[in-house]
C-alpha cells in the first residue's frame, strides 16, 4: 500500500476526518484532500523513503520514532508496538516499567544490559 492508500484506509477506519488530520499535521485540508484523492505525497515522504531504503534503515529510525535503526523481521507486531511504545515513554514511566518487568529479568540479561548500570 502506498501513503495515501494507508492514510485512507487509517481515517476511515478510524472515522478520523482529512480536517482532523490537516489540524495535527499542520497543513491544510486541502493538502490532505490532494494526498487522499490524487494519491499525492507530501514532499519529505518521498525524501525519507529514499534515504530510508538508500541508508538501510526505518523511516521511524530517521525522524527519531525509535532508535532501533533496523528491527528485526522476526519480532511479532506485539513485540514491535512495545518497543514503540517504550520509546514514547518519559523516564518515569519507563522506571515504572522496568520494576514491573524485575521478576522476568534473567541475571545474564542484567549483567549485559547499560539500564541497570546507571
Amino acid at each position: 500500500m502506498t501513503f495515501p492508500e494507508r492514510l485512507d484506509q487509517i481515517c476511515t477506519e478510524r472515522g478520523i476526518s482529512q480536517k482532523w488530520i490537516a489540524e495535527h499535521a499542520d497543513v491544510t485540508e486541502a493538502s490532505v484532500s490532494r494526498w487522499i484523492g490524487q494519491n499525492s505525497y507530501p514532499a519529505v515522504v518521498d525524501a525519507i523513503k529514499r534515504l530510508a531504503v538508500d541508508l538501510n534503515v526505518t523511516a521511524d529510525y530517521l525522524i527519531g520514532l525509535t532508535d532501533i535503526p533496523t528491527p528485526s523481521q522476526s519480532l511479532s507486531s506485539d513485540t514491535i508496538l512495545l518497543i514503540r511504545c517504550y520509546d514514547r515513554m518519559n523516564a518515569e514511566d519507563k522506571f515504572v516499567l522496568w520494576a514491573l518487568l524485575d521478576r522476568y529479568i534473567a541475571p545474564i540479561d542484567r549483567q549485559q544490559n547499560p539500564v541497570f548500570h546507571s
